[in-house]
């Protein structure tokens, strides 16, 4: 009776016994709600309008755009906060769009003096309208996320069209409806909040698979050409500060594929490889090679490929849970086996396994160096795309067998309504905003902590981006105003050539320092670069506390804690510049 009931809740999206009125949220939040919920029947209603008119798919695919951005941008409307409030990756997401907007295109997010160690071109972009229309690093993110569920699965699909459209050997290849359904899946077999944080990911993922696999089929057929070669190395050179990680398995994926296949000119593809790495490397220069240069200047501490979670290590295979998008993944990963011998699919099958490949160096290092390399990176937003990829061509194959049977037409626009209800369901505007936690972002996402945005108009007049601050680790800042840290919060995710563990000395010197004099010392005179500003909690008691996240390995990280005592601010070595209930700022003075 359990699975009947299971199954049917399933099929008709019967609402569990914990889908309550989540707590904190209001009338208002409720029409937002409903306002979202209205654009998942308006997307079925054009969508079964253009399966009975026979519309192209690019229709389809521009109303999945219009209504995904559009449910988005009503269910974060008037909230202050990214999606899930400002915590994690969500505040180097902001920190990095307010510093390129407001600050400089060369400076890193936290340190300004330093380069960008993340592959800044998204966030370039985003930065140019930011500075624009002179936004926050919040509201560059949200209009990003926007623009990539308008835009994307149209984009995706007009990729596929130009590459298969010219492409020699027209047997099997992919053709419209296996293009939609890709397109389409991105937004199925990615998790919703997901693709909002990170947008960036799951567009160079996605352009960086069909990059290689289209390079890697070209090659087999011998189709590198010079025009060729100049377009690859330009598109991987984008593709690169997009993101780059990608490219290790790619690498890994290209040398699979040639150990798997035989083929004449190996040689020749080998020295294509070669130029289009070198013209890839010439494109993205601008992106690394200051980031090298900082580098052999300031050396190297590098905390962020350090950062380990035991799910790194996980057998990372497919769950039988009964929804859709397992059932996705398991047909498309059945589909990449089948089809294995047509070398496009054997070009995405070497890219699925080099994830596994990946994982299994991560295992080594950990095994025998005690070093993690982000082990389970290429098993979710890649692996998840090349299944989905795998499945809109099998699904294809599938529906031209069918459409060959005499009963074709009877069904045709049954099966076609059916699946698209289903495949709404799991859109953003589907079961995803029925979770309560999801809802409950309305209320939580809502606006900074009090008293954060008092201290953000201040340190607007205080020339906050030219001078160094230390903080007690008031996340918040980093999304409204580009703050020049003397120490960033997260070791995991400081500048490697920020000299991480020499800062940290430096304020545990601070901590321990006797008198007032001592501590000015430490702050004007230390052994990296003078504090100009101290921002702290203004708590009761004894001590103004800084809070660090730190390095654990084999656990994430750990909280600590520096504690400064309050009486060490003498007035004749240090003026407070601001104070409210929930701030205090100091300044040292310079005329000792």
């Amino acid at each position: 009776m359990v699975g009947v009931r299971n199954f049917v809740s399933f099929v008709f999206r019967i609402p569990h016994d914990d889908l309550f009125m989540p707590e904190g949220l209001t009338f208002l939040d409720l029409r937002y709600l409903i306002s979202v919920k209205l654009c998942f029947f308006t997307f079925i209603a054009f969508g079964i309008f253009g399966i009975y008119r026979k519309y192209k798919p690019v229709y389809f695919l521009t109303i999945l755009g219009i209504f995904l951005s559009t449910s988005y941008f009503i269910f974060v409307r008037h909230t202050g906060l990214m999606f899930w409030g400002l915590t994690g990756d969500e505040i180097t997401i902001a920190a990095m769009y307010e510093k390129f907007a407001h600050l400089s295109f060369w400076s890193d997010f936290s340190y300004s003096h330093l380069p960008p160690f993340y592959p800044p071109l998204f966030f370039w972009i985003g930065a140019l309208f930011g500075k624009l229309f002179n936004w926050n690093g919040i509201q560059m993110a949200k209009m990003m996320s926007f623009v990539t569920m308008l835009i994307y699965p149209v984009f995706f699909y007009l990729v596929q069209k130009l590459y298969w459209k010219n492409a020699q050997d027209q047997k099997n290849n992919p053709d419209t409806i296996a293009w939609m359904i890709a397109s389409l899946l991105l937004f199925v077999v990615i998790e919703d909040d997901a693709i909002i944080d990170k947008p960036y990911e799951l567009i160079s993922a996605s352009l960086t698979i069909l990059w290689s696999a289209f390079l890697l089929r070209d090659s087999y057929y011998g189709n590198l050409n010079m025009q060729k070669i100049f377009i690859y190395g330009i598109s991987g050179g984008i593709l690169f500060l997009l993101f780059y990680f990608w490219f290790f398995l790619v690498a890994i994926g290209v040398g699979l594929f040639h150990l798997c296949t035989k083929f004449n000119g190996k040689v020749k593809s080998w020295m294509s490889y070669i130029l289009i790495g070198i013209m890839t490397l010439a494109i993205s220069s601008p992106f690394w090679l200051p980031l090298a240069k900082s580098y052999t200047t300031h050396g190297s501490e590098n905390w962020q490929a350090g950062y380990f979670l035991i799910e790194g290590i996980s057998l990372q295979g497919l769950r039988f849970n009964f929804d859709v998008t397992t059932i996705l993944l398991l047909v498309g990963f059945v589909c990449l086996c089948v089809y294995r011998k047509q070398i496009y699919h054997r070009a995405l099958l070497s890219l699925f396994v080099s994830a596994y490949v990946w994982q299994i160096m991560g295992m080594l290092t950990l095994l025998f160096l005690a070093s993690p390399m982000q082990e389970s990176k290429g098993f979710y937003f890649f692996n998840h795309i090349l299944l989905a990829i795998s499945f809109a061509y099998g699904i294809e194959r599938l529906w031209m067998w069918f459409k060959t049977k005499p009963y074709a037409t009877v069904w045709t626009k049954s099966i076609a309504i059916v699946s698209l209800c289903i495949v709404g369901s799991e859109l953003f505007f589907g079961t995803f905003t029925d979770i309560p936690v999801v809802q409950q972002t309305r209320a939580t996402s809502l606006a900074p902590r009090q008293g954060v945005m008092g201290l953000v108009d201040f340190l607007k007049t205080q020339n906050i981006q030219d001078t160094i601050t230390l903080h007690s680790g008031v996340t918040e800042l980093y999304a409204f105003i580009p703050v020049n840290d003397f120490l960033y919060y997260n070791m995991n995710n400081s500048h490697p050539a920020a000299g991480f563990s020499n800062r940290m000395l430096v304020v545990e010197d601070m901590a321990r320092a006797k008198t007032s004099q001592d501590l000015w010392n430490l702050v004007h005179n230390n052994s990296i670069t003078p504090i100009d500003r101290l921002v702290f909690f203004n708590q009761t008691g004894e001590v103004y506390p800084l809070y660090y996240h730190i390095d654990n390995f084999p656990q994430v990280n750990k909280e600590k804690v520096i504690k400064i005592p309050k009486k060490l601010f003498d007035k004749t070595y240090f003026v407070k510049v601001y104070e409210s209930d929930e701030f205090v700022v100091f300044e040292p003075r310079i005329d000792m």
